[in-house]
């Protein structure tokens, strides 16, 4: 079909008024989507950071009571088989830190005093828990231990922990991750987005779906996977 130099130039002129407002539109799509990002990004951002904050918070509030409660503990506390005089120095902390299961303090001939009392099997021995022993392995520093299972109820914790004084046993805080898991879901990103935890090796200390413990993320990214 054969155009008049009129209907040409129509188009001509119609192409011209087009191309500058779809490249506009299309610069002001990607500007947009840009702003979008950068939004989440930030808001990503913050979130990790407030709950990083958290968690040093809590582990360095922890380290403080162990530090304090280090000087006043002795296995001489449960020379006898009462364990009431170790027990009222326990109480005060764990009374005022809900997120403490229990804090227990086990000597160096495996005698336990713990608040609340623990449903500790009879011949449970803290001698030979990891907390006790990784304790044990730096005398003097405030640990915190690889993430276990709780001999009580099963759970999976971890224990804020250092040996006494006089070297006659090891004091720890014992922390929940499931707790630990419910503080973490105030952290949010976007709508859907969420914060989660890991250890050193990748596997979960606390996660909005996942239970603690668990080793699905080393497995969907075996390459990012590093030991500490």
């Amino acid at each position: 079909m054969n155009l008049s130099v009129k209907n040409r130039l129509a188009i001509v002129l119609l192409l011209i008024l087009l191309l500058p407002s779809s490249a506009i539109g299309w610069f002001a799509y990607r500007s947009a989507a840009g702003e979008v990002r950068s939004q989440i990004r930030s808001a990503a951002k913050e979130s990790v950071q407030a709950a990083e904050m958290k968690i040093q918070d809590e582990i360095s509030s922890g380290m403080q009571d162990v530090d304090y409660l280090s000087g006043l503990m002795s296995a001489k506390l449960l020379a006898g088989s009462d364990p009431a005089k170790a027990e009222a120095l326990l109480a005060p902390f764990q009374a005022a830190k809900p997120n403490y299961e229990n804090v227990i303090f086990g000597t160096t001939e495996g005698k336990t005093a713990a608040v609340p009392p623990s449903d500790l099997s009879g011949d449970y021995d803290p001698r030979e828990r990891d907390w006790y022993k990784q304790a044990m392995a730096h005398p003097g520093t405030a640990i915190v231990s690889n993430p276990i299972v709780s001999a009580s109820n099963g759970e999976m914790i971890v224990v804020i922990a250092k040996t006494v004084s006089d070297g006659t046993g090891v004091v720890g805080a014992v922390v929940g991750l499931n707790g630990l898991s419910e503080q973490m879901k105030q952290y949010t990103v976007g709508q859907r987005g969420y914060v989660f935890v890991l250890d050193g090796n990748r596997n979960y200390l606390a996660h909005p779906s996942r239970k603690p413990g668990g080793t699905e993320y080393q497995q969907l990214h075996p390459a990012s996977v590093r030991h500490r």
